[in-house]
């Protein structure tokens, strides 16, 4: 099987099975592929299992502490597109990344292909 998005190629275009491995109760020759180019089937398998092994209330903790980190960085992204904007402006702009366009002509009469996202 061709590796997907450089993941497992070597230098010289040869594939290096040694980067994926094989699906549990799959079909000969189905692989897995790690969800990030980055981390080895081991490591990922290590993440997989610390998430099992956490309580609902950890893995909500862990969510609502990801929402808030993106919520930075649109906030952080948006101040760099528009140095000085009010905080309302923030807000209808961050409205506007979150939900999309009708929802901001609806909610705050915000129509960000008009005043830019």
């Amino acid at each position: 099987m061709a590796a997907h998005r450089g993941e497992g190629v070597k230098p010289d275009g040869s594939s290096d099975l040694s980067a994926t491995a094989t699906f549990r109760d799959a079909p000969p020759g189905l692989t897995y592929r790690t969800q990030a180019a980055d981390t080895t089937p081991e490591i990922e398998a290590l993440q997989i299992q610390a998430w099992r092994a956490m309580e609902p209330w950890q893995k909500l903790q862990e969510v609502e502490q990801l929402c808030r980190l993106v919520d930075h960085l649109a906030i952080q992204g948006i101040l760099m597109r528009h140095p000085g904007a009010p905080d309302e402006e923030v807000q209808k702009r961050l409205t506007a990344l979150r939900y999309g366009r009708d929802i901001s002509l609806a909610v705050n009469d915000w129509d960000p292909s008009r005043h830019g996202w």
